[in-house]
C-alpha cells in the first residue's frame, strides 16, 4: 500500500513539475525566474566564426522575440529584436536583455543572460514555446537564414522554475 502511495506521489509529481532546462544537439540552456527576470544559461558548443545561434520566445516565426548571439572576428556580440516574418529579425537599436557572462573558448559559446518578464512586447510570464536555433550564417554582417530548422520546446513557464 505504501509502495503505490509513493509511485502516485512521483507520478503526479512528473506530470506537474516545470521544464526548466533544454538540451539537444550542440545547445543546452537552462532557466531559473530571479528578481522579477529569468536568467538563461545558454551554451552552443559548435558554433562557428561568422555564424549566429539565438533564443526565441513565441509560437510563430510572424511574432518571435529573440536574443541572438552573432560571432563575427571571433567576438560575440549579443542582440534583441523581433520577427515579422521568415527573415531576418528587425534589431533593437538598443539591448533588451542583460548580458551577466559571454565566452567563446574555440567553437563553444557560453552565455549569461538576464531576460526581462516584458521582453519586446511578449509577456515570458506566461507559459509559452521557447525556440532554440543552433546556427546561421552571417554574410556581409547581415544575419542569414538558419541553416537547420529551430529546437522548440512547448509550453515553458519559466516563473516555475527557481
Amino acid at each position: 500500500m505504501l509502495a503505490k502511495l509513493f509511485i502516485l506521489l512521483i507520478s503526479i509529481n512528473s506530470a506537474f513539475s516545470a521544464t526548466c532546462s533544454f538540451s539537444r544537439s550542440n545547445i543546452v540552456a537552462s532557466w531559473k525566474y530571479t528578481n522579477n527576470a529569468i536568467q538563461i544559461s545558454f551554451t552552443n558548443r559548435n558554433i562557428q566564426n561568422n555564424q549566429w545561434t539565438a533564443i526565441a520566445f513565441g509560437q510563430s516565426m510572424q511574432n518571435l522575440s529573440v536574443i541572438i548571439f552573432q560571432v563575427m572576428n571571433n567576438q560575440v556580440t549579443v542582440r534583441t529584436g523581433v520577427t515579422t516574418g521568415y527573415g531576418p529579425p528587425t534589431l533593437d537599436s538598443s539591448l533588451k536583455a542583460s548580458p551577466q557572462y559571454v565566452n567563446l573558448s574555440g567553437t563553444t559559446l557560453n552565455a549569461v543572460v538576464n531576460v526581462p518578464m516584458s521582453f519586446n512586447g511578449m509577456q515570458l510570464s506566461s507559459c509559452q514555446t521557447w525556440n532554440f536555433v543552433e546556427s546561421g550564417p552571417i554574410q556581409n554582417g547581415a544575419i542569414g537564414h538558419h541553416t537547420s530548422s529551430p529546437f522548440s520546446v512547448n509550453n515553458v513557464c519559466p516563473t516555475q522554475c527557481r
